[in-house]
């Protein structure tokens, strides 16, 4: 049984959330989970925790990241 809906939002909103996205193939879905969790904490973000949740947000966009084996090659003895 397929679960989804279909809803209807302008042209600027699908953009704004397509700008969003972690990597190309992210669902809308996945997008709009990941921003009402962090609009739904009890706690408040702080300046300094918005900042590095952006500055992270734009280090994954531009790739500057590390894969997995890179990180245990790096850690191997």
């Amino acid at each position: 049984m397929n679960d989804s809906v279909t809803i209807k939002i302008s042209k600027k909103t699908k953009s704004r959330l397509e700008k969003q996205k972690n990597h190309p193939r992210e669902t809308y879905d996945s997008v709009l989970v990941r921003i009402l969790e962090y609009v739904s904490q009890d706690d408040e973000l702080g300046p300094k925790t918005i900042k590095n949740i952006k500055k992270s947000t734009a280090d994954i966009k531009a790739g500057r990241l590390y894969t997995m084996k890179q990180i245990n090659k790096e850690l191997e003895p």
